[in-house]
């Protein structure tokens, strides 16, 4: 008697999982664009003292935005492990696409640590200091703004790779919607890749809005991936 394969893959999701999947990719992916909208912006400050006067009265804002984008960037990994199961671990592509997102959300908690809680706590020491706020505070500052750029692009490009990635894994399936979805990925990839490989664009809430968009996108198509999967089980 020889033994049958399994016709249940261990690692899939269990029956309903699809459209909790669906939900959580919808939810956080708009969850994402209105806390990117709604980013505190310091405007109109120029000396030291004053701008840590200033950080110092958004600190409690940069808190809960960059808190809140921590906890829906964790929500939405979990999205993204059950969509890329029900496509199937065994494809390179899919495996590399999540490998890529997880790399980027994991890069992504430096900027918002350093943005919503590095940043007040060093604006708060040197206001305490009685001689206040001086050049070594305007350079650490300084240091900690280009930092939070830097890591926001690799967090940005990675996200894109991923969705790049599950888009060569969607395309060469059969079916118009899995067709359509695996060029929708490759288009959501392409145009945050393209703003921040060719331009030295400084991030701010308003042009990083646009870029997150283009994820928002795709994690609504995912999501509609998901449930027509989940009709089709």
């Amino acid at each position: 008697m020889t033994a049958q394969p399994p016709t249940h893959d261990p690692a899939s999701p269990g029956q309903g999982a699809g459209r909790f999947g669906a939900a959580l990719l919808a939810l956080t992916g708009l969850l994402t664009l209105a806390l990117v909208m709604n980013h505190p912006v310091l405007e109109g400050r120029h000396d030291i003292q004053s701008v840590a006067v200033g950080i110092q009265a958004l600190a409690t804002a940069d808190r809960l935005v960059h808190g809140l984008l921590m906890a829906v960037l964790g929500l939405q990994a979990v999205g993204f492990w059950i969509f890329s199961a029900r496509l199937g671990w065994r494809g390179p592509a899919v495996a590399a696409g999540f490998l890529a997102f997880a790399a980027g959300a994991v890069v992504m908690t430096i900027p918002a640590t350093l943005d919503g809680f590095v940043t007040p706590d060093l604006a708060d020491a040197c206001l305490k200091l009685s001689v206040g706020c001086g050049g070594a505070d305007a350079g650490a500052l300084r240091l900690v703004a280009v930092m939070i750029q830097d890591f926001t692009k690799l967090a940005l490009i990675l996200m894109a790779a991923a969705a790049a990635s599950w888009g060569v894994a969607l395309l060469f399936r059969p079916g118009w919607l899995n067709r359509m979805a695996g060029i929708a990925g490759l288009a959501c990839a392409a145009v945050p890749a393209w703003v921040l490989l060719s331009s030295a664009v400084y991030l701010r809430p308003s042009n990083l809005a646009a870029i997150i968009a283009a994820q928002v996108v795709w994690s609504l198509v995912a999501a509609a991936v998901l449930v027509a999967k989940e009709k089709r089980s």
